[in-house]
């Protein structure tokens, strides 16, 4: 009988792939941490040491005139393996879409600026000032054209928008936006306001939240 049983077993477990299909699988949730407007000598360092406590992988999207001004600061976030995407030269809306041309002429400088600092950068990683939508279906194209690949998110805290706040009302706010989406592209802001003086803080609360919610974090 206890041969039987045994047998049985085996058959159970390796009959799926007998017919070629495969036991069902839980669906691996990811969590893709964000950076934008940085670098500065705020904040930068504080961040980069909680992802290195955390063993967690970023994206950071940088303003060229921040990298220019903070290139320890950046060669920093390239050297800690996280991924560098574009955020634009200026990050200035109004000049940025105000034509084609003149958001050529950011990139470009932006570009270089990167270069400048990093001599053998490379990423195909772009976010657009305010998101995508602020572009023209032509700027959006021509991004796409130069093998740019650009990114929104589905996750926003709003660190860039309260003005004075805790990394527990931060909390709040990210528990409302998350809302338990497998795949997660969540929006933060390396800002050295004054006003947001707690926000780093604040990454690692929603690291550890994620990792007890079985996410796993990587970079775009």
């Amino acid at each position: 009988m206890k041969k039987i049983c045994t047998v049985l077993a085996v058959l159970f477990f390796i009959f799926p792939f007998i017919l070629g299909c495969s036991m069902p699988t839980v669906k691996q949730k990811i969590a893709y941490l964000t950076f934008d407007d940085g670098p500065n000598e705020r904040y930068t360092e504080k961040i980069l040491d909680i992802l290195d406590e955390e063993n967690v992988k970023a994206t950071f999207f940088l303003i060229g005139d921040m990298v220019k001004r903070y290139p320890n600061e950046t060669r920093q976030i390239y050297n800690r393996g996280h991924a560098i995407g574009l955020h634009s030269q200026s990050h200035d809306f109004a000049t940025l879409y105000s034509s084609k041309s003149t958001f050529i002429k950011d990139l470009e400088t932006c570009e270089k600026t990167f270069k400048s600092v990093i001599p053998n950068f490379e990423t195909n990683l772009y976010r657009f000032p305010g998101g995508s939508d602020m572009a023209t279906t032509e700027i959006k194209n021509y991004v796409s054209s130069l093998g740019y690949r650009y990114y929104d998110w589905n996750c926003d805290c709003a660190d860039s928008i309260i003005d004075t706040t805790t990394p527990s009302r931060l909390m709040k706010e990210f528990k409302k936006s998350y809302a338990k989406q497998d795949r997660l592209i969540i929006l933060l802001h390396d800002l050295r306001s004054i006003k947001k003086v707690n926000n780093h803080l604040f990454v690692k609360d929603i690291i550890e939240f994620l990792k007890k919610e079985n996410y796993i974090f990587k970079k775009i």
